[in-house]
């Protein structure tokens, strides 16, 4: 999984993982009815979709 964080930390800090309960993200998608049958806007919208099934706990 892709970390959002820094890679090195300095000397005097420590990575703590959050872990009970573990955090999510929520991602909402607006598109304008104008260019809801654009194809750039279509596929944008079903690569999120594919991603999100991807991520969701069985």
């Amino acid at each position: 999984m892709r970390s959002l964080a820094v890679g090195l930390l300095p000397p005097k800090v420590r990575a703590v993982p959050v872990v009970d309960p573990a955090p999510t993200r929520r991602i909402g998608v607006a598109v304008k009815e104008s260019a809801s049958h654009h194809p750039a806007a279509v596929r944008v919208v079903e690569l999120l979709r594919e991603q999100a099934g991807a991520l969701t706990p069985v």
